[in-house]
């Protein structure tokens, strides 16, 4: 008798259970007809003339990535929130060694208060052996090894009038390097600029950054950014995004140092589906690894057509020069 008072009272919960969780489900269903689901697959071949990102013990290779992604997103009348997420698995020719699986996952939220405020949410977190591009090479010593880095931004704009625009920002960046002889480090970032609609085809703006990170072991370097840019169109397809501004840089080791920092982009877009952009920049910024100034200036052209409906082509070429500035290397 008592087990069956107590197998009815474990059925009885059950479906007490169930209908708890299946009844949120049916009211959530109108919102989930909205939600657009779509699965997305890749295969790439690439040739590599130095897999092991060292200036010497140079590998050059072959290197296939099987990729598959899936990209989630909803937007409502004043909302809106996308997921996107993608696993890499690249498979060396020559090098099996080398082979790794990546995976990174980057969620937005969206949220438009009224026609003058907005807000703006988005997380990115990536786990991989190497850089995703060649930029993001660019300035590495160490070779390969992998790593995880989150990146959080937050971004709240609100418009003063017609002609008179402000933003606010946040953003960190946790960085973990699975190598003993890279530091971790934290990035901690946050400023404002106001943006000037002279015309249709003019847009000025002033701003101010201020960025910490913290390396672990390294110290503290920080630096501080005056910014005045420059929006302009020189036809509805020329036009050229110039920002210039002084930066007061306090390295790691104490010292402190006054320079430029400089972000020139030309676009024209030659049709509805090509464009080419040529850009030039240069900075100074804490490493996120190794506890100097990375001081550095590239030159980069770009090219992008959407040959098909489903086959986009790009292509970009740069050249640059880095310098640590306390190890000089």
């Amino acid at each position: 008798m008592s087990r069956f008072i107590i197998k009815r009272s474990v059925a009885f919960l059950s479906i007490a259970l169930g209908v708890c969780l299946i009844l949120p489900v049916i009211s959530f269903a109108s919102f989930l007809e909205d939600i657009d689901v779509n699965p997305r697959a890749s295969i790439t071949q690439a040739y590599d003339d130095n897999v092991t990102f060292t200036n010497e013990n140079e590998k050059e290779d072959f290197v296939t990535t099987l990729s598959a992604g899936l990209d989630v997103g909803w937007e409502g009348k004043t909302q809106s929130f996308t997921i996107i997420g993608n696993l890499r698995q690249q498979l060396y020719a020559r090098e099996s060694a080398f082979n790794n699986l990546s995976q990174d996952v980057t969620v937005n939220f969206n949220q438009e208060f009224s026609k003058y405020n907005r807000l703006s949410l988005t997380n990115t977190f990536r786990h991989a052996e190497e850089p995703s591009s060649f930029e993001d090479a660019f300035g590495r010593t160490a070779g390969r090894y992998s790593y995880s880095r989150n990146n959080f931004d937050m971004k709240y704009t609100h418009d003063l009038s017609k002609q008179l625009a402000m933003r606010t920002y946040y953003s960190n960046e946790n960085y973990n390097a699975d190598i003993e002889t890279q530091s971790d480090s934290f990035l901690n970032r946050f400023g404002f600029d106001v943006s000037y609609f002279k015309s249709s085809t003019t847009i000025f703006l002033l701003g101010y950054d201020f960025a910490m990170r913290t390396l672990d072991p390294g110290g503290t370097a920080k630096v501080n950014t005056i910014i005045v840019g420059l929006l302009h169109f020189f036809t509805s397809q020329l036009y050229v995004d110039a920002r210039t501004g002084i930066s007061i840089v306090e390295a790691f080791n104490d010292e402190t140092a006054v320079e430029p920092s400089v972000a020139v982009t030309l676009t024209n877009d030659l049709s509805e589906t090509e464009s080419v952009s040529l850009s030039f920049s240069k900075t100074s910024l804490p490493s996120t690894d190794t506890a100097d100034i990375w001081d550095a200036w590239r030159v980069a052209i770009s090219l992008a057509s959407q040959v098909f409906e489903r086959l986009r082509l790009s292509i970009s070429f740069f050249f640059g020069k880095g310098q640590y500035d306390a190890f000089d290397v």
